[in-house]
């Protein structure tokens, strides 16, 4: 399949290339060696592939062997292969999430939305190679790294960062109306949109279009707008991302400057993004605004769309309260935490983003502003070269914005950021149709909903503050667990019963196959960053019906939270398949069974091992096991609890905060929800202290009778 038309998952790409390379191999030593010597020919071992995604837009300007052809250098000097893993700008996001967290997409990935990243630990941590290789952070803008820095570490580095300046439309001005300089202020603008707006309807030409919400979808909520919030001294959200920041003075004088002295009385109009492609350039080129927003990155379609057609020269953003802001972009770089290659990749990142070479061949081949501060005056002179049209002089405005410190990358929350944004997107897009409306009760609706969203999200991510606790007695020692849960009502029937031997579980439900999980779950909440939970079970058997369903199963549980839809990993011994894991990476999205590795020859607990339950129901004892490293998860096996087999690869799974447990369902959907389960666990290496049922089937009352349908949809294990 051709990279420019559909994206290869990493397992598949490399399986293909390994084919090519061996066919290449193949032909290229046919027939062929020493003549005079008659050695058989060389055998050149192949060169390890690393995958780069280039940022989506990217392809649109150049074509992708013209891309491929300027990482030649890098992959001579380091004798690799960098293959190139496209994505379209609005999914590149959604699909770098799904793929890094099944182990999978690019091995250094480009994007422009950082916090979904780090929230899910999908990328890797840099402060160490910075340290070790020397890595300056002060060749990059300091608003940039600031954004890019965690409390948790450094994920990534800088792309490139575009910045934002006003373009005039010089017929507009004249004997009657000045055009302003650089050292025009924001009243100028609010004075000179009024002067130059004229006429109405779809003939009105409005002076001025600005970088404010309207029409932008989630992957832009909440970047353009904050230039203004910035630019009077307020902001959307507090240092660090833990609130709105809506209604502080400063925030209150944006929020009123934008609707009562511009948007409302008619003298602007937003940039809409999604309305066409290149629709603010088109509002400018076709007269309807006479001072329009542009960004760096339209420039070489701008001086496309415009030409000679009319005359234009570039300011900067005006003289605000808070001194000259102007927006910028903050396109990043990181490495895939799931790549197999961490060192080639991050010297591939060095070469992206430390090296000069590859930035100043971005900026010939798409105009592309580098991240490196010292090199955008190259930059300048390398539009000016591609875009005659483009007058140097009217360039430096863009440079200075980056070199002098005033081109300030969006903030952002700590947690649902993106959410939070859409919350004030709306509220904000709201106030745009509906003129003379409160700008105060607007903001301050909005900056409750978002710390609502926030404080939520916080709390889901540090439900517990209990530390992980392992039980130093005997094994069979356990903690008095609940002895009810909230079940059917009305129901006398414990589920969760601690005896002599270990932890009894009742399991009821159609068990983990849909979008919502039905089972019983007795669990701690856990927000210690790395952890293991160990348990045996010994005894699985049904209470009300001759055996078990195929799908019967108990075992170790992570959840995000208790709802029966969300995001979860489990490992549990099955009545019929062996041993099986389960994964749902979203919510709502049915989970992935994911196949262990075939059946170890001394232990057979890996792959189809049918359980053969005795008569009284005890099965061989089964050992299983979840541990967290971060976001790191790995499931694993064992016989006698000291000797354990990996079960499958490692998963990528984010959970700041989690309930791990143990888990027992009955899978009995086929048997009109009947009957239910009882699991034996021996040994558990940490304490549960809730319990949930899961799903809408509660344990009965009374123990069901034998389903009728049982003997035919239903084979028990046989010895």
């Amino acid at each position: 399949m051709p990279i420019a038309s559909g994206i290869l998952r990493r397992r598949e790409f490399l399986r293909q290339a390994a084919g090519v390379l061996a066919a290449s191999a193949a032909l290229a030593g046919c027939g062929r060696g020493d003549p005079a010597q008659g050695a058989p020919p060389a055998v050149h071992l192949a060169r390890p592939t690393i995958l780069l995604q280039p940022y989506g837009s990217w392809t649109g300007r150049a074509t992708l062997q013209a891309i491929q052809d300027a990482l030649r250098p890098f992959e001579d000097a380091n004798g690799v292969t960098v293959r190139l893993q496209a994505q379209s700008e609005p999914t590149v996001t959604a699909a770098n999430l799904s793929a890094m967290a099944a182990g999978d997409g690019p091995d250094v990935i480009n994007d422009s939305l950082y916090a979904p990243y780090v929230e899910r630990g999908l990328l890797l941590d840099l402060t160490s190679r910075m340290q070790s290789n020397h890595v300056d952070p002060t060749i990059w803008s300091s608003g940039q790294m600031a954004l890019l820095q965690r409390p948790s570490g450094l994920f990534a580095l800088p792309c490139s960062i575009g910045t934002m300046c006003y373009v005039l439309n010089q017929n507009a001005f004249g004997a009657r109306i000045s055009a302003p300089d650089a050292s025009w202020t924001y009243s100028d603008l609010t004075q000179l949109a009024g002067q130059l707006t004229q006429g109405s309807g779809s003939t009105k030409q409005y002076g001025a279009n600005l970088a404010w919400l309207s029409g932008v979808g989630p992957e832009l909520a909440g970047q353009n707008d904050q230039w203004a919030f910035t630019a009077f001294g307020g902001s959307e959200t507090s240092r660090g991302g833990t609130s709105a920041t809506l209604t502080t003075t400063q925030s209150l004088m944006t929020g009123q400057w934008l609707y009562e002295d511009l948007l409302w009385p008619g003298y602007a109009i937003t940039r809409d993004f999604h309305q066409m492609p290149g629709w603010e350039l088109a509002q400018f080129s076709s007269g309807m605004v006479a001072m329009s927003v542009i960004g760096t990155w339209e420039l070489l379609t701008f001086t496309q769309t415009v030409r000679d057609t009319i005359p234009w020269t570039i300011i900067p953003f005006p003289v605000f309260p808070n001194g000259r802001i102007t927006f910028a972009t903050n396109n990043f770089y990181g490495i895939n935490a799931a790549t197999r290659h961490p060192n080639l990749a991050w010297a591939l990142l060095q070469w992206l983003c430390v090296d000069t070479s590859w930035q100043k061949a971005m900026m010939q081949l798409l105009l592309l502003p580098p991240a490196r501060i010292d090199l955008w005056n190259q930059w300048e002179y390398a539009v000016g070269q591609t875009a005659p049209l483009l007058p140097a002089k009217t360039l430096q405005w863009f440079t200075d914005a980056v070199q002098q410190g005033y081109a300030t990358p969006p903030t952002m929350f700590e947690y649902a950021n993106q959410e939070a944004f859409t919350i004030f997107n709306e509220y904000a897009a709201a106030l745009y149709t509906q003129p003379n409306s409160s700008v105060r009760q607007a903001f301050t609706a909005a900056e409750q909903a978002m710390n609502q969203l926030e404080s939520t999200a916080q709390g889901a991510a540090q439900q517990a503050t209990t530390a992980l606790t392992t039980i130093a007695a005997s094994p069979r020692s356990f903690p008095d667990p609940p002895t009810t849960g909230p079940g059917a009502q009305g129901s006398p029937t414990p589920y969760v019963v601690a005896t002599s031997k270990g932890i009894i579980l009742l399991g009821d439900g159609s068990g983990l196959s849909t979008t919502s999980d039905n089972c019983i779950f007795s669990c701690l909440p856990v927000t210690a960053p790395n952890g293991r939970w160990t348990v045996q079970l010994s005894a699985l058997e049904n209470l009300t019906c001759p055996h078990l369903a195929p799908g019967a199963a108990a075992g170790v549980m992570v959840r995000l939270d208790p709802s029966d839809d969300t995001t979860f990993l489990a490992i549990a011994m099955t009545a019929a398949m062996g041993v099986q894991i389960w994964l749902r990476y979203a919510y709502a999205q049915p989970p992935s069974t994911i196949a262990p590795p075939s059946p170890n020859a001394e232990t057979g607990l890996l792959g189809p091992v049918p359980l053969k339950p005795n008569a009284s129901g005890q099965i061989p004892p089964v050992w299983l096991r979840l541990e967290r490293s971060g976001a790191a998860w790995q499931a694993s096996t064992s016989r006698d609890g000291i000797t354990w087999t990996r079960a499958g690869s490692t998963i990528q799974l984010a959970m700041a905060g989690c309930y791990v447990g143990v888990f027992a369902t009955a899978d009995n959907a086929l048997f009109g929800n009947e009957g239910y389960i009882r699991a034996l666990f021996d040994h558990l290496d940490f304490n549960p202290t809730l319990s949930f049922q899961l799903g809408t089937t509660g344990i009965p009352a009374t123990p069901a009778s034998v389903p009728a349908n049982w003997a035919t949809l239903n084979t028990a294990p046989t010895s």
